[in-house]
């Protein structure tokens, strides 16, 4: 089971995944098209949860747009 809570007011919706061992996956997803427009590993959720939010809060924008 897995789950992934997203907040609401988000240009993107964040999703935060655990590795096996150690470590997370973070991904903004686009809420319209529901691309991913950025993923990448983290060492903890907190992290992750830090640089998403800011990436999302200063409307993170995609190198091909």
């Amino acid at each position: 089971m897995n789950h992934q809570p997203l907040l609401n007011g988000l240009v993107y919706f964040i999703r935060i995944t655990p590795l096996r061992g150690s470590g997370v996956t973070g991904t903004l997803e686009d809420k319209l098209s529901g691309d991913i427009v950025f993923e990448s590993e983290f060492p903890s959720y907190k992290d992750a949860y830090w640089a998403l939010m800011e990436m999302d809060t200063n409307d993170f924008v995609p190198a091909d747009k």
